[in-house]
């Protein structure tokens, strides 16, 4: 005897992959609930500002394109560009390195989008 199970898909209001509809065209009971909605922080702490002014912040990991982008525009509005050359961007993903704008020293993404296959990055 099997089971029928539903499938609840928990997210942000901003999802990159439709899961619960990919499981709906296997034939799937699936859906998509919203559970948080996040709002990009874009302040930096003056202890964050004085180091990447000193250049003591090499590396700089994205999780997401969003991130990435909200990374980015707080830079900008600092109007401080230079501070990308001074660093390298680490990002999960070839779709969240291709959102990355800014003079970065060097721009790097994981072969898969797992955190242990970014981590590799730094081997």
């Amino acid at each position: 005897i099997s089971q029928k199970r539903d499938y609840t898909h928990l997210s942000g209001t901003d999802i990159s992959y439709d899961i619960a509809g990919a499981l709906r065209d296997q034939g799937l009971d699936a859906n998509h609930t919203v559970t948080y909605q996040a709002q990009p922080h874009r302040v930096l702490s003056p202890s964050v500002q004085e180091e990447m002014e000193m250049g003591e912040i090499d590396n700089v990991l994205f999780y997401s394109p969003r991130t990435a982008t909200t990374f980015e525009e707080t830079i900008s509005e600092l109007g401080r560009h230079d501070w990308f050359s001074k660093m390298n961007a680490y990002c999960l993903s070839a779709n969240i390195a291709a959102n990355l704008l800014g003079p970065w020293k060097s721009v790097n993404h994981s072969t898969l989008p797992t955190e242990n296959a970014l981590f590799k990055l730094f081997k």
